[in-house]
């Protein structure tokens, strides 16, 4: 019997959490600038490999050229990886998404080689940020210990409309938030984890209920509708959301 009430107990307590909604992002139309510094998207083009391993060893036991890849790392978290292509000078056509690359920020590029049953590595460029004379609308080749070459363009980031709200509880009096992207019209708000929307567009939320208020925030840029708040330390204000853009980062 015990167990049954510690079991019926548990099961009420998974019931009270909270669903969690998201606001909207649609693609921008329009041109997006000025884009937030040290986000960028990489458009690698080509590279050119040796044509034979360190220690004078072929790519691959049968003589064919390596299947290159490439990665991009920040720090050690590894933000993109392409899919290989054969060849000693092979045409990578990899884009990546949105990078954010501070330019205080360790980086690296690296070529692989993804023949055999581990992959081996061409070879590896890494410094802060971006690499030295890299802009943006540029192409840019730059060396890589093990005497390979790898070329891309930079690219401007791609941008989106919403709100900028990936994460947030809906309860019963206010729409707590969890979640807030730093380059978006709420981030640029001071919109922070933790803050509540108590009222949206002088509505409240428990008035307005689940759907409608979801509805109403994820159209609070484009309709720039008062949203009441109340931050963590308890001061309740009223702010209204820019109508820019929300830049969405690896």
């Amino acid at each position: 019997m015990r167990a049954l009430l510690i079991l019926v107990a548990c099961l009420a307590g998974f019931g009270c959490a909270y669903p969690r909604r998201s606001t909207s992002l649609c693609p921008a139309t329009t041109d997006a600038r000025p884009a937030p510094n040290d986000i960028w998207r990489l458009a690698f083009s080509t590279a050119v490999i040796p044509p034979r391993q360190r220690g004078d060893q072929p790519w691959d036991e049968d003589g064919t050229p390596p299947d290159v890849f490439v990665r991009v790392y920040r720090g050690d978290e590894l933000l993109f990886e392409s899919e290989p292509v054969e060849g000693l000078q092979p045409v990578l056509e990899a884009t990546t998404p949105n990078l954010h690359l501070p330019s205080n920020t360790e980086s690296r590029i690296e070529l692989w080689d993804a023949d055999g049953v581990m992959p081996t590595v061409i070879g590896i460029w890494h410094g802060q940020g971006l690499p030295s004379g890299a802009m943006e609308d540029g192409d840019t080749r730059i060396m890589l210990d093990g005497n390979a070459t790898v070329g891309f363009r930079v690219l401007s980031p791609e941008a989106s409309r919403g709100a900028g709200i990936p994460n947030y509880e809906v309860r019963r009096k206010e729409l707590r938030l969890i979640e807030v992207l730093e380059h978006s019209p709420a981030g640029r708000a001071g919109l922070v984890p933790g803050d509540a929307i108590l009222a949206i567009g002088g509505e409240s939320v428990e008035d307005l209920g689940e759907a409608r208020a979801a509805g109403a925030l994820s159209r609070a840029c484009s309709e720039a509708t008062r949203l009441t708040v109340r931050r963590a330390d308890g001061r309740v204000e009223d702010l209204v959301l820019d109508r820019g853009f929300v830049w969405t980062a690896l």
